[in-house]
């Protein structure tokens, strides 16, 4: 049936749209994404998990033929200003990355109580403010930041053993 053999063809084609980069991501469609507002960057949530996709692929590639992808995107996805932009936050992005393995294997900042995931929070937002400005800082992290905050603050909660169960409630 003609109808049956064009549907199967179809279903051949590769989605412009899936992702290939890596076998382990084939089919997937990257998260995120970089933007932009007239020809300057928009830097936001977005292009962190944009970054994060792709830097999913370590070990299946280096970290430089990951980091050429994300260049190659994003000089497909938008102008030359902003593309040379993103990359300049990917560069950070790519030594922040690399200081906060260096942070997670702090000893005192080891362990699932309350008082040592307030503290790697701490350490990350430290660190990050020696890569990003307070306005990138926000836009790509502020989301996260206030998510951890409250999960910490509720751990802490039920950890207090001063508190009745009422009191946590």
């Amino acid at each position: 049936d003609a109808d049956t053999d064009a549907k199967a063809a179809t279903k051949s084609l590769p989605n412009k749209d899936m992702f290939s980069f890596v076998k382990s991501m084939q089919g997937t469609r990257a998260d995120g994404a970089a933007h932009q507002t007239g020809d300057t960057l928009k830097i936001d949530i977005e292009l962190r998990r944009m970054f994060d996709y792709y830097l999913a692929a370590i070990g299946e590639k280096n970290l430089l033929e990951i980091r050429l992808e994300i260049e190659k995107e994003l000089d497909k996805s938008l102008s030359t200003q902003a593309a040379t932009q993103a990359k300049e936050v990917l560069a950070r992005y790519l030594s922040y990355k690399q200081d906060l393995v260096a942070l997670e294997n702090i000893p005192s900042l080891a362990g699932r109580s309350a008082k040592a995931m307030k503290l790697r929070l701490q350490g990350m937002q430290n660190l990050r403010s020696r890569y990003f400005n307070q306005s990138e800082n926000t836009a790509m992290f502020g989301a996260d930041d206030a998510y951890d905050t409250d999960a910490i603050a509720r751990f802490e909660i039920s950890e207090d053993s001063t508190l009745s169960e009422a009191q946590k409630t």
